[in-house]
C-alpha cells in the first residue's frame, strides 16, 4: 500500500482587524481624505505636483464609500425635516382649527347671554304679571346653567329680586285687603261682638294701620272707619263689663283696666282728630267711667274696709323714695327723714316721691312733719309730670304761709275715686277737700316739690294703698 500523504494544512486565514483598528483606520482615511471632497483636493493637488501619480484602486473605493455614506446622510436629514415640517404644519393647523372652533362657540355663548338678558328686559319688574314671567325665564334649568357665574349673573339676579319683591308685594297687598274685608264686617256688627272677638279685631286693625303705607288712600280711609268702630265697641263693653260687676273690688279691677284704656283713647283723640263729633263721644264716655267707678270706689272703700287695711312705712327704707339730684340733702335714718331743697339762688325746684312703683290710685295717708323753713307743695297721683295733679301748698312764709316754721303737724290725706282731702286735727289749719278734674292725673305717687333753701323732717309717714294700676 502506498505510503499515506498527510493532508496539506490549510493556509492560515488573514487575521482579522480589530475593532480599534478598524476605527484607526477610519479615521485615517477621514483624516487623509477628510471627506471626499477634501481627498478629491488632495488628490488633485498631488496630480498637480506629480502628474503621473494615480491613487491605489483601494483608496478610490475608500472615497466612494464616503461620497456614498455622506449623500445618504444628507438625503436621511432632508427626510427627517420634511417630515417633521409636515407634522408641525398639522399641528399649527389643527391648533388654528380648534382655535376657530373655540371662538365660535364662545362667540355663541356670548350672544346666547345678550339674547337671555334681552328676554329677562322685556319684561317689567315692577308690574305683577311681566314680574311672573321674569321669574319663569329665570328659573328654567338651561338657563340657571348659561347665566350662573357669567358676566350677567348679577344683572339676573337684581332683575329676578324685583320681580320677586313686586310679587311678594303684590300678594301682600291682596291679603291686606282681604284682612280689611273680613275686619269691616265685625266692626259694622261690632256692638254684638263677645270681647274675644273684638279684642283680635283690634290688632287686626292696629297691624292693617302699619301696613297702610304701601296701599292707597281708599285702603287707608276703610281702615280708620273699621278701627274706630271696633274701638268705640271695645270701650264700651270694657264699661259695660266693669258696671255689671256691681260695686265690688272686682268691679274696681275692671274699671281701672277701662280707665286707662279710655283715657288713652281720650288723649290720643283730643290731640290728633279735629273730628268735634269724635271728642265728644270719647269726653262723654270717660265722665260716665269716672262717675261710675266713683261711686263703686267710695262704696266700697267705706270706714270700715279702710281701717281693715295694712299700713306700709315708708320711712323703713330710702330705697322706698326717688329723688332729684339737685337737693343739698336728702337722708332716711332711724326712721325719719330729712330733706334740705336747692341751694339757695340756684333758680331750681328740687322733688321726692314715695308710691311710684305701685302707681297709687286710692289710698289714704297719715304725715307727722315739721316744716323748718321755706315752702313746698304736695302733689297727689303724680305721673311723669307733677304739674298734672292736683296739689296742696305746705308754706310757712311768703304771701299766703299757712304753716308756721319749727311746729309739728299731723296730716291725714285720702283719696279716694274723685275725692281728695287734706286734714291737719288739732290745729288751726283749714281742712282741704277738692274734686278732682277729669283732666288731672288719676294714679301715681306722692310727691312733693321744694323750693330753694326749703328745709324739713318727717318723722312720721305711713300709707294704706287701697287700689293701684298694679294690683292684681
Amino acid at each position: 500500500m502506498p505510503p499515506q500523504r498527510r493532508p496539506a494544512a490549510a493556509p492560515k486565514a488573514a487575521p482579522k482587524p480589530s475593532a480599534a483598528a478598524a476605527t484607526a483606520r477610519h479615521a485615517e482615511i477621514q483624516s487623509r481624505t477628510g471627506g471626499a471632497s477634501a481627498a478629491a483636493e488632495r488628490i488633485k493637488a498631488r496630480r498637480g505636483s506629480q502628474q503621473h501619480t494615480d491613487l491605489s484602486p483601494d483608496l478610490q473605493r475608500e472615497v466612494e464609500l464616503l461620497k456614498q455614506r455622506e449623500n445618504k446622510t444628507m438625503t436621511y436629514v432632508w427626510i427627517v425635516c420634511g417630515v417633521l415640517f409636515l407634522a408641525a404644519g398639522g399641528v399649527l393647523g389643527n391648533t388654528l382649527y380648534q382655535r376657530k372652533v373655540l371662538d365660535d362657540k364662545e362667540k355663541q355663548y356670548q350672544q346666547s347671554l345678550d339674547n337671555l338678558l334681552s328676554d329677562l328686559n322685556h319684561y317689567d319688574a315692577l308690574k305683577a304679571e311681566d314680574a311672573t314671567k321674569i321669574l319663569e325665564i329665570g328659573a328654567l334649568s338651561s338657563n340657571k346653567e348659561l347665566y350662573k357665574g357669567s358676566r350677567i349673573d348679577g344683572q339676573v339676579a337684581g332683575k329676578m329680586s324685583q320681580a320677586q319683591r313686586t310679587i311678594d308685594s303684590a300678594t301682600e297687598r291682596k291679603d291686606l285687603l282681604e284682612r280689611l274685608d273680613q275686619l269691616t264686617r265685625t266692626a259694622d256688627g261690632a256692638d254684638s261682638q263677645p270681647m274675644d272677638t273684638i279684642k283680635s279685631a283690634r290688632r287686626t286693625g292696629q297691624d292693617l294701620a302699619d301696613k297702610a303705607s304701601i296701599m292707597d288712600d281708599d285702603f287707608k280711609t276703610r281702615v280708620t272707619t273699621a278701627r274706630e268702630k271696633v274701638d268705640r265697641a271695645y270701650l264700651t263693653k270694657l264699661l259695660k263689663d266693669a258696671k255689671d260687676k256691681g260695686q265690688t273690688r272686682e268691679a274696681l279691677t275692671a274699671f281701672t283696666m277701662a280707665e286707662i284704656e279710655i283715657r288713652n283713647a281720650l288723649d290720643k283723640t283730643l290731640s290728633g282728630s279735629k273730628d268735634p263729633e269724635r271728642k265728644t263721644w270719647y269726653q262723654e264716655l270717660y265722665k260716665t267711667l269716672l262717675s261710675d267707678s266713683d261711686a263703686a270706689a267710695v262704696s266700697v272703700f267705706n270706714q270700715g274696709t279702710v281701717d281693715g287695711e295694712p299700713w306700709k312705712d315708708a320711712l323703713s327704707s330710702e330705697s322706698e323714695w326717688l329723688h332729684s339730684d339737685n337737693l343739698v340733702g336728702f337722708q332716711v335714718k332711724d326712721g325719719q327723714l330729712h330733706v334740705v331743697g336747692p341751694k339757695a339762688g340756684s333758680g331750681r325746684l328740687g322733688s321726692m316721691s314715695v308710691g311710684d312703683r305701685l302707681q297709687l290710685k286710692d289710698f289714704v295717708a297719715q304725715v307727722e312733719f315739721t316744716p323748718i323753713k321755706g315752702n313746698a307743695n304736695l302733689y297727689f297721683r303724680v305721673y311723669n309730670r307733677m304739674s298734672s295733679s292736683e296739689s296742696y301748698s305746705l308754706n310757712t312764709m311768703g304771701k299766703d304761709p299757712n304753716l308756721k316754721p319749727g311746729q309739728t303737724y299731723t296730716m291725714n290725706i285720702s283719696a279716694i275715686g274723685s275725692t281728695l282731702s287734706v286734714k291737719f286735727p288739732n290745729t288751726d289749719v283749714p281742712p282741704f277737700e277738692e274734686q278732682v278734674s277729669a283732666t288731672k292725673q288719676r294714679f301715681g305717687s306722692i310727691g312733693f316739690e321744694l323750693s330753694e333753701d326749703c328745709e324739713m323732717k318727717i318723722t312720721t309717714f305711713k300709707y294704706k294703698e287701697l287700689r293701684s294700676n298694679k294690683r292684681p
